[in-house]
């Protein structure tokens, strides 16, 4: 959790700052170079704690909407489709149980990061029209997408 944390122990959890050693530990929790699926949990519940910490940040600026939802997910889906660790083949199964992980946890939408790609037209898209990634990640996703509720409401 340190990584995350600026020395002054004020982080601004909207900072790109914040977000770049976030965008490293999620690198780092999928990558083939290391062995064991508890990278992924480790990441997934440090980001769980810095969500909550988020929400207190913005509950603190703007009462009226304290979930951070909507950044949380737009820069989740920026390290997705930034990330060249997310985009290489060998490593999708690692990817979809750290989306899965996400997903339990509420910290990311599966209906969302699809409606994302369908509305910009996603420059992937596989001889079946289907997003590259989508396509590679759905399989591993399925069960959690009807599982979980949508949390994008402020």
């Amino acid at each position: 959790m340190n990584i995350l944390l600026d020395s002054d122990g004020e982080t601004d959890f909207t900072s790109d700052l914040f977000w770049d050693r976030a965008y490293v530990l999620l690198d780092w929790s999928v990558t083939p170079l290391q062995y064991g699926d508890h990278r992924i949990y480790a990441v997934a519940n440090v980001l769980r704690h810095s969500k909550g910490k988020l929400d207190e940040q913005l509950t603190l600026r703007d009462p009226s909407c304290f979930r951070g939802d909507a950044l949380f997910q737009m820069r989740l889906f920026e390290w997705l489709d930034a990330s060249k660790i997310v985009g290489e083949l060998e490593n999708r199964r690692t990817v979809a149980l750290l989306l899965g992980q996400l997903i339990k946890l509420q910290l990311f939408s599966y209906t969302q990061y699809v409606q994302r790609l369908i509305a910009r037209g996603d420059v992937g898209l596989g001889p079946q029209g289907v997003s590259l990634r989508k396509q590679a990640f759905d399989p591993f996703l399925t069960r959690w997408r009807r599982e979980i509720p949508d949390i994008t409401t402020c």
